[in-house]
């Protein structure tokens, strides 16, 4: 009896555990795709093995719940896309952003996670995000810290496969800062023992959730995601991979405290001593000091008669002067720079304290610290809303060994420029006149048509050919002007985009059906290549963009042509092609086609392209077009895959 409540309750036990893996829906292995060189949270060790917090936690999950994974590493890229495609089911740690939360579907939180900006040692005047401008900063392709620093004016971005190719990179001196993970940073310099050549500066930025995440829609497999992170943190597993993996400190700052407390000691020996030796020599050299301060005051009354004829020669230029050392600190000026600047200038500020690092960045000023001349126009926006445009000639002071710092001489140029803008504003009118009289001619032709038909209605109202044509005609007439009336309106005015998400595979079924009757008459081969193809831009801007450059392919073919569109991914660029094997355009012609009512149509208004051109500008892509007469023309479009 006892042997088969045994074994009654080895079934009762694999009943539970199949029906509870059951009960989340899952009869396959999950597939989960993780980060291959991201640690301490997730990498492939020496051996081969995949390790790390986010690999335990997902074991641990899979244990808990009693349902099959797999996880997979790969590039950080290829995982975020993979799971964008469906190729997996779970991505086990990504750090949750506005941008993501748009795409994907995140779990509870794992852990609070923040980012930080590296520099190595001696780098002194990078403190807080802004400061980056104009310097070259390394981050992982797809990182959460690609956000953050984007929209930092003038940066050159270095983006790496992963945190340690771009920490390499600030240490073989390839770029000046890291933005990346913070444990992640030290647990790679601790580990290469470089840990003493970077620091951290400023605040710990993005302090957010650090979770995993699942497919944009996939509730189920979040709410088992769930489920087991509660489970896991219930029974104490979470508390015990955590502190595994982030419990140890990366550097023994007891050790240093006592090695500080040993050199104290030797220091207040070693300044005992010189303090009596200096007691000693005090009296001597106090006779000495005398005798140099008056010898001094006799020099100083020479320095500032120089000084003072300086200042005068200085304030008599009608151009802004400002003078700066090596540190950056304001050494001299002149009033004409503060009145122009409007600023309250005084010595011992720095050129942050009068903005001027907003318009010429660190790099900038390096070279010119490198005894190299920088000329640059930069606007000026005064305490009224006045723009003055001014140009800066930044000048090296040459010290007897190196450049001991730079002068900056500001010219305002304003009336210059405003008279040179009143010579561009009359060559807009000129060639204002020039459409109004192209529009003049579109519009001529419908409405006369129609007066001639008006002029006879009296003499033929009762012939019922006429009154067929009348019928006929006039509203053709009619809808041929309401027609280039809207289209110069949409050119004129265009509508304000709207951009997300393009999925071009969907987008071009729509315009290649509203097509296709086109096709079939002119018997047009369609060619396609592209995979999964997604960008950002307005979804109704840019069917019209391709349907106006198809057209165009189709008007170009005479019989039995060929039409290939293709698509692909290039340096962050969604690149479209559209070609076709049409009558082609003159080589002198091919830089008039966006302009404005130029067409080689016999019934066009020379417009479609131009209207195209915009759209294309209002969706910050780009346009070109290469042809050759009697063979064909290729247009290349370019669309940006991220927001800005």
């Amino acid at each position: 009896m006892l042997r088969y409540r045994g074994v009654l309750s080895i079934i009762l036990t694999i009943f539970i555990l199949v029906s509870e893996s059951y009960a989340y829906g899952y009869k396959e292995t999950l597939k989960i795709a993780g980060d291959n060189n991201y640690p301490p949270y997730e990498f492939v060790d020496e051996n081969g093995n995949y390790k790390g917090f986010n690999v335990d936690v997902m074991n641990a999950i899979s244990i808990e719940l009693g349902i099959d994974i797999e996880i997979i590493p790969m590039n950080w890229n290829d995982a975020l896309m993979s799971l964008r495609r469906g190729e997996v089911d779970i991505v086990q740690g990504m750090t949750k952003s506005l941008y993501r939360k748009s795409i994907f579907e995140f779990s509870n939180e794992l852990v609070i996670n923040s980012q930080a900006i590296f520099v190595r040692k001696d780098t002194s005047f990078v403190t807080e995000v802004k400061d980056l401008s104009g310097l070259k900063v390394a981050c992982q392709k797809g990182d959460v810290s690609d956000e953050l620093i984007r929209n930092v004016s003038d940066i050159t971005l270095l983006e790496k496969e992963n945190q340690g190719l771009a920490i390499e990179a600030l240490l073989n001196n390839e770029v000046d800062a890291f933005v990346g993970n913070r444990l992640t940073g030290l647990y790679y310099l601790q580990k290469t023992k470089r840990i003493e050549d970077v620091k951290i500066v400023g605040e710990p930025m993005h302090t957010i959730q650090y979770c995993s995440a699942t497919k944009k829609g996939d509730k189920e497999t979040l709410a088992i995601l769930n489920e087991g992170i509660k489970r896991i943190k219930k029974n104490g597993t979470y508390d015990k991979i955590y502190k595994k993996w982030f419990g140890e400190s990366f550097s023994d700052t007891n050790e240093k405290w006592k090695q500080l407390f040993y050199i104290a000691q030797i220091m207040i020996i070693i300044t005992l001593g010189f303090t009596l030796s200096v007691y000693y020599w005090n009296k001597r050299l106090k006779k000495e000091v005398e005798k140099q301060t008056r010898e001094i005051k006799e020099k100083q009354k020479e320095i500032d008669q120089n000084d003072r004829l300086k200042g005068k020669i200085i304030e008599s230029i009608i151009s802004g002067i400002i003078a700066f050392d090596s540190t950056g600190k304001i050494i001299n000026f002149n009033s004409f720079a503060k009145n122009l600047l409007e600023v309250d200038i005084q010595e011992g500020m720095t050129w942050h304290d009068i903005d001027i690092y907003e318009r010429i960045k660190v790099e900038e000023i390096k070279r010119v610290l490198s005894n190299e001349t920088l000329k640059k126009s930069i606007q000026w926006k005064l305490r009224n809303g006045e723009i003055k445009y001014i140009d800066c000639s930044i000048i090296p002071i040459k010290g007897p060994e190196c450049v001991e710092g730079v002068i900056m001489y500001f010219y305002d140029y304003t009336k210059e420029k405003n008279l040179n803008e009143m010579i561009i504003h009359h060559d807009k009118m000129q060639a204002l006149g020039k459409l109004s009289a192209g529009v003049a001619h579109e519009l001529r032709n419908p409405l006369t048509s129609v007066k001639a038909f008006i002029d006879m209605i009296p003499e033929k109202i009762d012939n019922i050919n006429f009154r067929e044509q009348l019928m006929r005609i006039v509203p053709q007439e009619l809808n041929r002007l309401n027609n280039l009336v809207s289209v110069l309106l949409d050119y004129s005015r265009p509508k304000e985009s709207n951009p997300q998400e393009v999925y071009f595979d969907e987008l071009i079924k729509d315009v290649l059906l509203l097509l296709n009757p086109h096709f079939k008459k002119k018997e047009i081969k369609i060619t396609q290549k592209f995979n999964n193809l997604i960008f950002w831009a307005d979804v109704s801007q840019t069917k019209q963009i391709i349907l106006n450059i198809i057209v165009n392919s189709i008007d170009a073919i005479v019989k039995k042509g060929r039409i290939d569109i293709t698509g692909h991914i290039e340096d962050d660029k969604a690149v479209i092609r559209i070609w076709d094997n049409g009558c082609g355009i003159n080589k002198s012609n091919i830089n008039k086609v966006f302009d404005p009512f130029y067409t080689s149509k016999k019934d066009g208004y020379g417009i479609g392209l131009s209207i195209t051109h915009q759209l294309v500008q209002e969706n910050k892509g780009e346009i070109s077009i290469k042809s050759v007469k009697g063979e064909g023309t290729l247009v290349t479009i370019r669309f940006p895959i991220y927001p800005d």
